[in-house]
C-alpha cells in the first residue's frame, strides 16, 4: 500500500476508537498521512469527552477536536478548534444549529450534517486536502450503516472484519474504557434513540432532558 491521505472519523465510541487503535497497531500512521478528527456537538456525554481525551493520551495520538460555527443562511457550518478543556458542554453548537435550521428529526437529519460532517469537512478543506479517504468505524454486524459512499472506507468490515462482542471483549482488557452503557450512547437524549431508551435515560438521569428538544 502506497502512501495515502486518510481522515479518521473518531465518533467517540468504542468501535471508532478500536479502529483507530488497529490503524496504529498495523502501522498505517507510519506509511500514510492520517488525521484523526472528533466533532463535538455540545451534547456529548461527559464520559465521551473523557474517553476521547484518554485515547489521545494513552496512545500518544493527536486527535483534533472541532465544533460547528453557524454562518448566515446559504452557507453550511464551518468549524473552530477546541480541546477537552474548552469543548462546549451545554449544547451551544446544537442550539445554534436549531436557531438556523429548526429542530432535527428522523426526516430532517441536519444535526449530523451541520454538527459533524460540515465542521469536519471545513477543517479538512482548511488543510488544502482534496484527495483523501474517510475511515469510519462501522462493524461487520452493522451492514445497514455501511452504505457504499465514494471515498469512504469501513476497515472493521472489509479489512479487519470485527463484531461488537469482539470489541467489547477487547476493551475489557484495556486500562480504560468509555464508561457508558449501550442505551446511553454518546449524544444525550438524541432523537435517533428509541422511545424505550429515552424513557430509561429519563428515569436514570432526569436532568439530562432539561432544555433539550425531543421530536
Amino acid at each position: 500500500m502506497g502512501s495515502e491521505r486518510f481522515l479518521v472519523s473518531f465518533s467517540g465510541g468504542r468501535s471508532s476508537a478500536y479502529m483507530t487503535w488497529k490503524l496504529l497497531e498495523e502501522g498505517w500512521f507510519n506509511s500514510n498521512e492520517l488525521i484523526v478528527v472528533f466533532a463535538n456537538t455540545g451534547k456529548e456525554r461527559e464520559e465521551t469527552l473523557l474517553f476521547v481525551h484518554r485515547c489521545a493520551e494513552e496512545w500518544n495520538l493527536p486527535i483534533i477536536w472541532v465544533e460547528a460555527v453557524v454562518n448566515e443562511r446559504g452557507t453550511g457550518c464551518t468549524h473552530k478548534i477546541v480541546d477537552h478543556a474548552t469543548a462546549s458542554r451545554h449544547g451551544e453548537p446544537f442550539e445554534a444549529v436549531i436557531q438556523k435550521y429548526g429542530i432535527a428529526n428522523m426526516n430532517y437529519l441536519h444535526c449530523t450534517r451541520e454538527l459533524k460532517a460540515n465542521p469536519i469537512r471545513s477543517f479538512i478543506q482548511g488543510l488544502g486536502w482534496k484527495d483523501y479517504k474517510i475511515l469510519q468505524g462501522i462493524r461487520l454486524d452493522e451492514p445497514r450503516r455501511s452504505k457504499p459512499k465514494l471515498g469512504v472506507m469501513y476497515p472493521l468490515m472489509h479489512i479487519w472484519p470485527t463484531l461488537k462482542w469482539e470489541i467489547l471483549d477487547w476493551w475489557k482488557k484495556q486500562p480504560f474504557d468509555l464508561g457508558l452503557k449501550d442505551h446511553q450512547g454518546n449524544c444525550d437524549c438524541c432523537h435517533k434513540k428509541s422511545l424505550p431508551k429515552l424513557v430509561r435515560i429519563a428515569q436514570e438521569t432526569p436532568g439530562a432532558f432539561n432544555g433539550n428538544y425531543i421530536h
